[in-house]
């Protein structure tokens, strides 16, 4: 891989496959592709929909990327880290439209972002010379506290071994 796949940025359209690195709203090609396999909504609203979000907040390591997912909720996520098989983990979740809206005020910090998200899950995003390969549904956990703590902001971008990868065991 020539570029970081935790910074590389998706630009595609309802539908696309993400392969481009140049977008306005800076969510990396493998949180993209994670947010849209998680999304209750099965496409991205138009950008020109009044409800269209795609944005990120934070910065760094507590940096969180938001994407509608229909008229009252957004999709969460975040890049957690990376194993030398080329596998990304990104931790997705969804929020109340509220939730993003504290988000966006700054009345809700990056690092509690995921605080009252349900539907937490932990992908592995595989990306190949910019297009994503392979996502595959790693764990569920039922409340933000089942978490660990290292997967939430602030927490850096971890380098996973083989032997201390994420898996779906308790």
């Amino acid at each position: 891989m020539d570029e970081d796949p935790a910074t590389a940025v998706d630009e595609s359209g309802p539908g696309d496959v993400p392969d481009d690195k140049d977008s306005p709203e800076g969510i990396p090609v493998v949180v993209m592709a994670a947010i849209k396999d998680r999304m209750h909504a099965r496409h991205l609203s138009p950008p020109d929909d009044p409800g269209h979000l795609e944005v990120s907040v934070g910065t760094a390591d507590d940096d969180v990327h938001v994407v509608d997912d229909g008229l009252e909720h957004c999709t969460i996520g975040r890049a957690v880290g990376y194993s030398p098989d080329g596998c990304v983990y990104v931790l997705v979740g969804r929020i109340s439209r509220y939730g993003y809206e504290q988000l966006r005020d700054d009345d809700l910090e990056p690092a509690h972002a995921f605080d009252e998200a349900r539907d937490l899950t932990l992908c592995g995003v595989y990306e190949v010379d910019g297009s994503v390969e392979n996502i595959a549904l790693i764990r569920r956990f039922r409340h933000a506290d089942d978490v660990p703590a290292d997967y939430l902001p602030p927490g850096p971008f971890l380098e996973f071994s083989e032997e201390n990868a994420p898996t779906d065991e308790v």
